[in-house]
């Protein structure tokens, strides 16, 4: 991680809300703002647009929230989309405390694994190290702890994601009002300062929050080099491994240094 300010020395909280479309990130949004801040409602088609801030207080610290359109539906990185991950680091610079990245409960498809990945290209490899799975639609666990559900699941892809973010997760009913919706908060917002303490007090910065005049080609560039960078350390025999390691422990650790080869190639090749 680039070198940044101590989370102490700003006067908020700057979360970005990731992932797939339609997998409830506006009316997460709402429900740590605790109020309507984006346009959340059951549709087929992607009710955001465009890249959009709100804020609010917790515990009388402000938070800001940004929510993002389709950016991590596809690789296409077109320039409209570019132009859509500009607005995203333009609202929460000088760079986010941590990324959410909104899936709901019992629905993690190969769609939400693609959006995790797409999340790396846009943010760099090493923003997994800020990134807290939230789980929405807690209430379809029938009352069981959302602990037992993350364990008991045999969906790779998903363990995957939940090692990769050091197994940081947590999860919101986003019809939750009152002091059900402050406790989910309350969780989340913890996690928050766990993530910011961990990472050494800093919030996350990687080169496109250090442009003075950021443009389209420093956003093309940026998102070429995650995408080689993943893809060359992206191979059978890795996969293979990944796959033959049993162990939960083994799987973390060889994550993390998966991880660690993709930023020293980064740092030495870019």
């Amino acid at each position: 991680m680039l070198p940044s300010n101590l989370a102490g020395e700003d006067a908020d909280f700057r979360l970005i809300l990731v992932g797939k479309s339609r997998g409830g990130k506006s009316a997460t949004g709402n429900t740590i703002l605790g109020q309507r801040a984006f346009d959340s409602i059951l549709a087929v088609r992607n009710t955001t647009l465009r890249c959009q801030k709100g804020q609010g207080t917790w515990r009388g610290i402000k938070i800001s929230v940004v929510d993002t359109p389709g950016i991590f539906d596809s690789d296409n990185y077109t320039e409209i989309v570019r132009h859509d991950i500009m607005a995203c680091v333009q609202l929460s610079w000088p760079g986010p405390h941590a990324l959410i990245l909104v899936t709901q409960v019992g629905r993690f498809s190969a769609e939400d694994a693609a959006a995790a990945m797409y999340v790396r290209d846009i943010f760099g490899p090493e923003s997994a190290r800020h990134t807290i799975v939230l789980f929405t639609c807690l209430g379809d666990l029938g009352g069981d702890p959302l602990e037992e559900y993350v364990q008991k699941s045999d969906n790779r892809n998903l363990q995957d994601l939940i090692w990769q973010c050091r197994n940081r997760y947590c999860g919101f009913n986003n019809k939750a009002t009152g002091a059900e919706r402050e406790r989910q908060v309350s969780e989340l917002m913890e996690m928050v300062q766990r993530v910011v303490f961990e990472n050494g007090g800093r919030y996350y910065v990687n080169q496109l929050y250090l442009e003075s005049n950021l443009r389209d080609e420093h956003v093309k560039r940026f998102v070429e080099q995650n995408r080689n960078a993943c893809q060359r350390f992206s191979h059978p025999i890795l996969d293979l491994l990944w796959l033959v390691l049993g162990n939960p422990l083994a799987k973390r650790l060889f994550s993390r240094l998966r991880n660690a080869v993709v930023v020293v190639y980064r740092y030495l090749f870019s």
